[in-house]
């Protein structure tokens, strides 16, 4: 997955929250020990940015362990999940059918179709008979 940058994602974040997690520390924690903000450390742990070496120095010092620590062995294998941008989607839910509006109509019985049928004869003028 490519970065910003035009560099390609090198796990770096990953292994930042490996080694935060195994020591027990809050992200606070680090970026107290660091001098950085606890965002950046987020943004860090997220993949959403990559360090510069004087952070990842600092990060080294705050975490107790060598700069080599945040490298990937090669027998990992770096999946790197996109991070999703936006509001999470809601799921679909069925919507009843919409309610009819206004009078119910009769159904057609048998009054009614002599009723129709009258209406469609044509009408014999009386006085012609």
């Amino acid at each position: 997955m490519m970065r910003e940058g035009g560099y390609a994602a090198t796990g770096f974040g990953a292994r930042l929250r490996t080694l935060r997690v195994e020591k027990g520390l809050t992200q606070a924690a680090v970026a107290g020990a660091a001098a950085a903000h606890v965002n950046t450390i987020a943004k860090l742990e997220r993949g959403l940015q990559e360090p510069a070496w004087p952070l990842v120095l600092a990060l080294a010092d705050a975490l107790g362990v060598c700069v080599s620590a945040f490298r990937l062995d090669p027998a990992e294998t770096l999946e790197v999940e996109p991070a999703r941008r936006g509001r999470p989607r809601k799921e679909p839910v069925e919507e009843p059918a919409p309610k009819k509006r206004g009078r119910p109509r009769k159904e057609a019985g048998p009054q009614t179709q002599d009723a129709h049928e009258a209406l469609r004869r044509p009408r014999r003028d009386k006085r012609r008979g």
